[in-house]
């Protein structure tokens, strides 16, 4: 990976570079089983000598403003975020830790509701102690697909269930008394706003026939997009997607029995007024802009990435 250019294209947008770690295969399904096709990233605590071996690199040590951990869902909250402030704090490195909510496994169901909202709540009361740390959380709406529900802060009308309720009000504690907690890190986050960018599909536009419960959930995500851009524009967070058209990511590449990528290639290609393949870098760009200040005002809105398959 060039991290020296991909941190031109982030000073460029105002952005600070964050690096992560994807997961092996190997590893994965050692922790998840025979399921694993959720992308599973972000550094743990103990690679102290990974990122060492990293940070030894004078094109990374220069370029990185932090590293992406990871808090699994059966990881003490308390005590790894500890762990992973005072890492990132050796290396004077900030850390954004994804914080997972369900379990590994996709094939299991998560419904507890009260042990979700715990688990972000424990997670945001100790990120405000700690001066390196950040933490999002994931599930953040209900993820459904007729099967092995796993809840999230919002059900999928939007609603807020347990867990958004519990962090709102844990929030407004945090940012009032910010002495009596440690330190103010949430409040301060919380008052500068803050960024998503969900991720739907060129499909929802094209209508793409024999994929309808792809289609329709993809659908769901730009509605999704358009309704918490009202909700949460008060509190000046932007929410934007993107929509791809058909990317030959490593995932496709590496699932030939699922996807006859050459022959989807092709039939994507023919439509497409730029007359070449997709790949995930031709995302980064918009995803980048939609995160930087030259898109402060800018929310509720799906970007096209498809090379003019679809014109919107």
């Amino acid at each position: 990976i060039d991290v020296a250019a991909w941190d031109l294209h982030a000073r460029a947008a105002g952005v600070p570079l964050y690096l992560s770690r994807l997961r092996g295969h190997d590893e994965i399904r050692a922790e998840a089983g025979r399921y694993y096709h959720f992308i599973n990233h972000g550094f743990d605590a103990s690679d102290r000598a990974r990122i060492e071996a990293l940070l030894a690199l004078p094109a990374v040590a220069e370029s990185l403003a932090g590293l992406v951990f990871r808090l699994p869902p059966d990881a003490p909250g308390c005590e790894t975020l500890d762990c992973i402030d005072t890492l990132a704090g050796d290396f004077g490195l900030g850390a954004s830790v994804h914080l997972r909510t369900a379990g590994l496994d996709p094939a299991q169901a998560e419904r507890n509701d009260h042990r979700i909202a715990c688990r972000m709540a424990e997670a945001l009361f100790a990120a405000n102690t700690l001066g390196n740390v950040r933490v999002f959380a994931d599930t953040l709406v209900d993820h459904d697909r007729g099967y092995f529900v796993r809840h999230g802060a919002f059900d999928r009308l939007c609603n807020p269930r347990l867990a958004a309720r519990v962090v709102r009000h844990l929030n407004s504690v945090l940012e009032r008394y910010p002495d009596c907690f440690g330190g103010s890190a949430v409040a301060e986050a919380i008052s500068g706003g803050g960024r998503i960018v969900n991720i739907t599909s060129g499909t929802v536009f094209r209508g793409v026939p024999l994929l309808l419960h792809y289609v329709a959930s993809k659908g769901a995500v730009l509605a999704l997009t358009r309704a918490l851009a009202r909700e949460l524009g008060n509190d000046n967070i932007l929410v934007n997607s993107v929509a791809p058209g058909f990317t030959i990511s490593d995932g496709v590449k590496e699932n030939p029995s699922d996807v006859d990528y050459d022959h989807v290639s092709a039939i994507s290609i023919a439509a497409r007024t730029l007359k070449r393949d997709q790949f995930p870098e031709d995302l980064v760009a918009a995803a980048v802009f939609l995160c930087s200040p030259g898109a402060s005002f800018v929310t509720g809105q799906t970007i096209v990435i498809d090379g003019g398959q679809y014109f919107h």
